[in-house]
């Protein structure tokens, strides 16, 4: 096989990488009805992929001919420094998947960590086989699904179960409940860092705006569990655009499960969606929560993105620095 070139992504390259990603969303939708279908164009996908020129990107050529892209945009989250990687921000020709993400994540690789970014994250189409496979064999492993479903639902809501709107006077009583998320993604085997949750002023503000809300289940003048809605927010172009509606909070206390309270939750949520004009709802959840992947893939939503995530050891910058170190001193020699 031809050598794979590695050079930097340029304004020549963008059309032909939203080409690739846009085939590859084609893919996705029609295995996904519900996928917005505007990103089967390139054109929508074109201006996403344009925005990257002031980061670093590269571009694979073979035998001088466009073979795939990789770039990312940088960012911390829960207090990692990531190098995060959208569905349509990377590409590789089908022929050549494997050689072709392997030299582009050897070299993307290097700048992310010179840039002090660790863990490297890639959202992927569930139905790219090559791309996942690429990323598995590269070291990555499953972290997070997003998921997309229609509005209709047809199971019955538990007649002992209050359900109510909350208001912004309400937001302190919600607040153990966004305290009982952290703890529960904390805990094994999700293993996320705990992190104190924001004061209920944020919830408040954000409460007061009504494309937003959140929808409790109250027993004895007590909420026992929250799911929160409103716009989508995201770079997952399967979740993404104005006619989706986003879950990005659900929880319910561990004793109170099994009642069918989130499922009457849910329910209400997806009522309020389509009276307010969306035509489905997203949610993301971390792949190792055992519970919360049981619920949202029980409950009819289907994956349109799926999140792989390398952390890379940080002795391996200072190990970097020693090898150069050594070759400068080795290299008069070899002469």
């Amino acid at each position: 096989m031809s050598r794979i070139e590695i050079v930097p992504f340029a304004e020549e390259h963008v059309q032909p990488a939203a080409e690739m990603a846009a085939s590859r969303y084609r893919e996705a939708r029609a295995a996904i009805p519900e996928m917005p279908a505007e990103f089967q164009n390139p054109d929508a996908i074109a201006p996403r992929i344009a925005k990257v020129l002031r980061l670093p990107a590269a571009a694979a050529l073979h035998q001088g001919e466009f073979a795939g892209f990789l770039a990312g945009w940088l960012f911390i989250h829960r207090r990692d420094e990531f190098a995060y990687v959208p569905d349509h921000l990377h590409g590789a020709d089908r022929r050549l998947a494997e050689p072709v993400y392997r030299a582009l994540y050897a070299h993307m690789a290097r700048r992310w960590l010179d840039l002090g970014c660790y863990v490297h994250a890639v959202t992927c189409f569930p139905t790219d086989k090559a791309a996942l496979d690429a990323w598995f064999w590269l070291g990555f492993g499953i972290c997070v699904v997003d998921a997309l479903r229609d509005l209709d639902f047809a199971n019955q809501v538990p007649s002992n179960i209050e359900i109510c709107r909350a208001t912004p006077e309400d937001a302190p009583a919600i607040a153990p409940l966004r305290e009982g998320v952290e703890r529960h993604l904390s805990a094994p085997p999700a293993f996320l860092p705990l992190l104190a949750s924001s004061g209920p002023e944020e919830m408040v503000k954000w409460l007061e705006d009504p494309k937003n809300a959140i929808w409790m289940a109250m027993e004895e003048g007590k909420p026992i569990s929250y799911l929160k809605i409103g716009p989508t927010i995201g770079q997952v172009l399967g979740t993404t655009g104005s006619e989706i509606a986003g879950i990005t909070g659900a929880y319910t206390l561990p004793e109170q499960r099994g009642r069918g309270v989130a499922t009457a939750l849910l329910q209400h949520g997806l009522r309020w969606a389509r009276e307010e004009g969306y035509a489905s709802c997203s949610v993301d959840f971390e792949s190792a929560n055992n519970p919360g992947s049981a619920f949202w893939l029980g409950s009819g939503f289907k994956p349109v993105g799926i999140s792989v995530e390398r952390r890379i050891n940080p002795r391996a910058a200072w190990a970097h620095e020693r090898r150069s170190q050594a070759d400068l001193l080795i290299a008069p020699r070899a002469g």
